[in-house]
């Protein structure tokens, strides 16, 4: 019931729900670390843009514009499958 399960969820704004978000912020912030350095450049700007211009984007980072789209796509799957891992990893699961 769906009722039930908003009861026993915290509440957006209680400490237990505040301790998840900084944990989960935490590990992606870890993941993004082990990116390479043009992909954490990337996502960390396209992550903090509302609209982010990719001619600007393109020029600071030194690559045509065209492959922004992509190379960002890469960057995010390789994001993933490193959260994937460390999820994983934490529940005792091998999957390597």
């Amino acid at each position: 019931d769906d009722d039930e399960l908003a009861r026993r969820l915290p509440d957006e704004g209680s400490a237990e729900a505040e301790v998840v978000r900084r944990d989960s912020d935490g590990r992606l912030w870890n993941a993004v670390e082990l990116l390479s350095e043009r992909c954490q450049a990337l996502l960390r700007i396209v992550a903090f843009e509302h609209r982010p211009d990719y001619r600007e984007i393109a020029a600071d980072l030194g690559m045509p514009v065209g492959s922004i789209g992509p190379t960002r796509g890469r960057c995010l799957q390789k994001l993933r499958a490193l959260i994937e891992e460390d999820d994983a990893e934490e529940n005792g699961e091998d999957h390597g």
